[in-house]
């Protein structure tokens, strides 16, 4: 082949590439003003918090970032874009899409795998239970609303979003329990034992704040103070409390509470029952267990000694014993202590149980006294509830902050609103155009080589 030739191809190689390429990008032109794509605003979240990757909020719940499609956070938002009675809330969530990323390390991860025929003694299971830590919002463009309009609206729904989150994922006191009971409906014994349910509630909840956080402080305070201090209230004041009510008999009612008195021991004989059955059968379990047991086991070639577990179980039966036993004794407590309560309000010559009545005598001769007593320990259990009111209020100001320690704006990230719509002069249009034109010039190219390896052939056939 001749240079002139040579050149003669490699121009219209060239030609028929340019052809084919200004042909893909006027395609592209036409499909992309025919139908163009859709305008958007676009936005991102990214959670750098604590337990996020576990899918876990700060209060130790599951969250889901797809609550940004309630209601409650569209509704808000478009109040504030002022767009309410233009747009409703269900077609913001038609156009509105959330698409969690994953950063490509974990995607490398994720699609690692193991062989099932490797055996070998330690195996590591790939981590493929995380969650993604940053989303992408996208507001679609609504017909009728202009650019700014799509942008303040997609503005709104995320701070809408973040303050949602952060009003339901921070660490709060649940007091619904507090309201379900009015301590003046209940006798005595019952407004000590709720107070002391309540103040178990809260001291756990604060011990479970200080093994997640030991080192937080806020002023001086830690979680751990709190809970000692809930403690120290329970047992001293409430336990000073259940004492005077016991050894003076004090009640508004004192035939309910001997009732109530009564089906407690009732019940609590009834497991007595069952766990004295219990502990009799592991005591003959116990007797009858051979201990050090060995096993020769005989092949055609050797003999092996295999010694049993049997130490160990009988250690784990004794340690069974000791727990029904521990338990027994509870119970027994338990049933002493509610007969002491029931003499102690109905008298030593009171009948029992179906003639029982009240010592009338003992009542009369009481009756000024324990008017006085009633009074000073009504007195002294709303001290508690102030004392307990006041700890409760320093435990709040410590889940706040640490609240806000654990929900800021480094933790909860929301970049700018971006908008891109179609336009010829746009990265979306570039892309478009080398997907069109693309094909088309590599089909150009493999025609124009089919063409100079057939001409080469007819050149050498001729030569």
């Amino acid at each position: 082949m001749t240079v002139i030739k040579k050149h003669h191809w490699l121009r219209n190689t060239l030609i028929a590439l340019i052809c084919a390429g200004l042909l893909g990008v006027a395609l592209a032109g036409f499909l992309f003003v025919k139908n163009p794509e859709r305008a958007y605003a676009v936005s991102s979240i990214r959670l750098a918090f604590d337990g996020a990757a576990e899918n876990k909020a700060p209060n130790g719940y599951a969250f889901s970032v797809d609550e940004i499609l309630k209601d409650e956070v569209l509704a808000g938002a478009l109040r504030k874009s002022g767009l309410e009675g233009r747009v409703t809330p269900e077609t913001v969530r038609e156009n509105l899409f959330v698409r969690g990323t994953y950063p490509e390390s974990f995607v490398s991860r994720a699609l690692d795998y193991e062989s099932l025929m490797d055996f070998s003694a330690n195996r590591q299971l790939s981590d493929t239970n995380s969650r993604p830590v940053q989303y992408s919002v996208i507001l679609y463009g609504i017909p009728g609303l202009k650019q700014a309009e799509t942008e303040g609206l997609l503005r709104e729904i995320l701070a809408g979003y973040t303050e949602y989150f952060a009003n339901h994922s921070c660490l709060r006191i649940d007091d619904t329990a507090d309201t379900l009971f009015d301590l003046d409906a209940y006798d005595y014994p019952q407004q000590i034992e709720i107070v002391q349910t309540r103040l178990d509630r809260l001291s756990r909840y604060a011990k479970q704040m200080y093994q997640n956080d030991p080192t937080f402080r806020l002023n001086g305070i830690g979680f751990n103070d709190i809970y000692t201090r809930y403690d120290a209230l329970r047992e001293n004041n409430l336990g000073q409390l259940e004492s005077t009510l016991t050894m003076k008999g004090l009640t508004r009612d004192a035939a309910r509470l001997i009732a109530q008195y009564r089906f407690t021991i009732r019940d609590l004989t009834y497991q007595r029952e069952a766990q004295t059955e219990r502990l009799e059968r592991l005591d003959s379990l116990i007797a009858s267990y051979k201990k050090n047991e060995v096993i020769y086991l005989s092949t055609s070639d050797s003999l092996t000694k295999i010694d049993g577990n049997s130490s160990e179980t009988y250690d784990s039966l004794m340690n069974l014993r000791k727990t029904v036993a521990d338990g027994i004794a509870a119970i027994d407590s338990g049933i002493a202590r509610n007969e002491l309560r029931i003499r102690d309000l109905i008298g030593e010559d009171a009948e029992p149980e179906d003639g029982e009545t009240v010592n009338t005598r003992k009542e009369d001769a009481r009756a000024e006294d324990k008017t006085g007593e009633q009074t000073r320990l009504e007195g002294q259990i709303a001290a508690v509830l102030q004392q307990k009111d006041a700890i409760t209020q320093e435990f709040e100001m410590l889940l706040d902050a640490y609240s806000r320690e654990q929900i800021n704006e480094d933790t909860f990230v929301v970049t700018a609103v971006r908008y891109e719509a179609p336009r010829l002069v746009s990265g979306a249009f570039a892309v478009k155009a080398v997907k069109t034109a693309g094909p088309l010039c590599a089909v150009t190219l493999i025609v124009c080589l089919i063409l100079l390896i057939a001409d080469r052939r007819k050149e050498q056939k001729a030569a």
